[in-house]
């Protein structure tokens, strides 16, 4: 879904709305450890699975 508003200058800006999505336990815990172990950097998982550091992060440190 995207949303336009006009800036000061009155440019049109489009945002992009971030859908919410639910990551079950069992993934999250399994992604973790991939993580720990380091088949995957933890920049590399967030581009692709589209998901915030600040996430995976407070996954880690649960």
């Amino acid at each position: 879904m995207m949303a336009t508003s006009k800036s000061k200058t009155g440019k049109s800006t489009k945002y992009e709305i971030r859908q919410s999505r639910i990551f079950s336990e069992s993934f999250k815990r399994e992604k973790v450890e991939d993580i720990l172990n380091k088949r995957i950097s933890i920049i590399e998982f967030c581009k692709l699975w589209d998901v915030s550091s600040t996430s995976v992060y407070r996954w880690i440190y649960q």
